[in-house]
């Protein structure tokens, strides 16, 4: 699309005009920002939306695919921005892609992340196209000052006011959604995503986006409110379910609630658990019976991890160590500085045996290695594309990435060849594939690297199952749901594992915000399945 090369082409040379920038924004302001509005219910919020969309457009221009559809690009962005600040699936979404674009069912349907489109039912609804076609007649409010300034939209910060509401200012919300639920079937949507808000307010402002677009999507199950935090201490299993921290006791088979925090991600040294809980997006650390809760920083963090008697974190600002013991955050030791971008968040984090930091950026801004020059942290890109999931074993990195097609795939980054090539030649990432070369295609983005091995979520016959990939590179099937858990095996899917002493722990969705979900655990040495709940 020779409009993309010309805005690559400004980007680069910084004109002030921006003409081939202003011409797609006239073409494409009015559906950009209705469809944000369906999805996130709020006017300022739509067209920062709108506008950070037209941003990353034109910083991502430069590497557009001439050979892909650049209508369906345009959207997946705006699209994928709006889920991530927990905007909700909207039908009339759809219905305005339909209407300003030469998209197909099948190209709307794998933008919004659903199996199969509604548009022949939305298109159907004349009282749904009459008011899209209304809407987009009036025309859209303008938002260009947006698009064309030089400061960040801010777009997926949250205002501190938002993310400390008070109990009583919940309950409030609370009651109100409930009352729309019972006025019209409509609102649904609205609550819906106000549900999803709630879990989402509290790690997006400054602490990093990490909410995959496909969250709050129906008909596809990926990793967001569809994975569980887990870690191994002393041979049990914690876990965070029911909104609340768990002891999985491996040797009974029972579990008891340790913590009645909500932990987004747990940790362990062998010692002690760490976790961050979403109620205030503080780090914490508990002996191994939830008690002597202590608080390791006074700065809210994400995307933790731990190496050497160290926890690192990231804020909006930069990325962070810390003594496990805890400290305060003026005596945090900056590893690298993010605080001019904006848009460059943390949103997961490996450190690798050489003490060298990867972490994935979100949307666009792909993976990175925080190097030092002469002093200076930096940071070094190895992956362009967005990804949101990194896991490392022994020297190599991995993680999953969702193609513009709608596969996923997982690639992997060779950590050792990386450090030995003293940045005389580019390390690039590769595809996993099977012997026969074909790509491994992740079924829901749930993978977890195992002394060499590589487990994924797939499926046979309908039902949900785990594959090992080992080095003949010839996919064998482990487990599945079990033939007894009828309900499971009809309507989840296995959406996250994680492996311990032998075990594989796979947890089911639906992929519905509040639907059903199922954790169980596999012995891989008995060949036996127990349910945890």
């Amino acid at each position: 699309m020779e409009l993309v090369y010309l805005i690559a082409k400004e980007h680069a040379n910084g004109e002030v005009e921006r003409k081939a920038l202003k011409e797609l924004y006239e073409m494409y302001k009015a559906p950009f920002y209705f469809v944000a509005f369906g999805m996130l219910q709020n006017d300022k919020k739509a067209k920062l939306a709108a506008a950070e969309a037209f941003k990353r457009i034109q910083e991502s221009a430069y590497r557009f695919d001439e050979s892909l559809n650049a209508q369906y690009w345009f959207f997946d962005v705006l699209y994928t921005l709006c889920a991530n600040a927990s905007g909700t699936i909207d039908s009339s979404a759809e219905c305005y892609i339909k209407i300003c674009t030469e998209l197909t069912a099948s190209e709307i349907a794998s933008i919004t992340g659903k199996k199969n489109s509604e548009e022949k039912k939305i298109l159907a609804n004349e009282e749904n196209i009459k008011r899209a076609e209304e809407n987009l007649l009036q025309g859209a409010p303008e938002y260009w000052e947006y698009v064309a300034g030089n400061e960040s939209t801010g777009f997926e910060e949250i205002s501190e006011k938002e993310r400390n509401k008070t109990e009583k200012e919940k309950t409030i919300q609370k009651r109100i959604f409930n009352f729309k639920r019972t006025i019209a079937i409509v609102l649904v949507v609205v609550v819906a995503c106000a549900a999803v808000t709630i879990g989402a307010i509290l790690i997006t402002k400054k602490f990093g986006s990490d909410v995959d677009k496909n969250a709050v999507h129906e008909d596809i199950v990926l990793q967001f409110n569809n994975s569980i935090a887990a870690a191994e201490l002393n041979g049990d299993v914690y876990y965070c379910g029911e909104d609340a921290i768990y002891k999985y006791d491996t040797a009974s088979k029972k579990s008891s609630k340790i913590s009645d925090d909500f932990a987004k991600e747990i940790l362990s040294d062998g010692t002690y658990i760490y976790y961050r809980n979403n109620a205030d997006g503080h780090m914490y650390r508990i002996d191994a019976d939830g008690s002597n809760k202590t608080s390791l920083c006074d700065k809210p963090g994400v995307a933790m991890s731990i190496y050497k008697g160290e926890v690192y974190f990231s804020s909006g600002e930069g990325i962070y160590k810390i003594p496990v013991s805890g400290a305060e955050f003026s005596q945090a030791e900056l590893l690298l500085d993010i605080s001019n971008d904006d848009n460059l968040y943390c949103v997961d984090m490996e450190v690798h045996s050489s003490g060298k930091v990867f972490f994935a950026a979100g949307i666009g801004k792909g993976v990175h290695c925080i190097t030092d020059f002469k002093g200076t942290p930096s940071l070094e890109g190895i992956f362009a594309d967005e990804v949101y999931t990194l896991k490392s074993d022994g020297d190599k990195l991995y993680f999953d990435c969702k193609e513009a097609s709608g596969k996923i795939l997982l690639y992997c980054f060779d950590i050792k060849e990386y450090n030995n090539s003293e940045n005389t030649q580019r390390v690039l990432p590769t595809v996993i594939t099977d012997a026969s070369g074909k790509n491994i295609e992740l079924v829901t983005g749930s993978f977890e690297v195992n002394n060499g091995k590589i487990y994924f979520a797939g499926e046979e016959n309908g039902v949900s199952a785990i594959y090992v990939l080992g080095e003949d590179k010839n996919p064998i099937k482990v487990t599945e749901i079990p033939k007894n858990e009828a309900n499971a095996r009809k309507k989840l899917v296995i959406s996250d594992l994680h492996i311990f002493e032998g075990s594989i722990y796979y947890f089911c969705s639906d992929g519905k915000a509040g639907g059903d979900r199922a954790f169980f655990e596999y012995n891989m040495n008995s060949n036996t399945t127990n349910r945890i709940f």
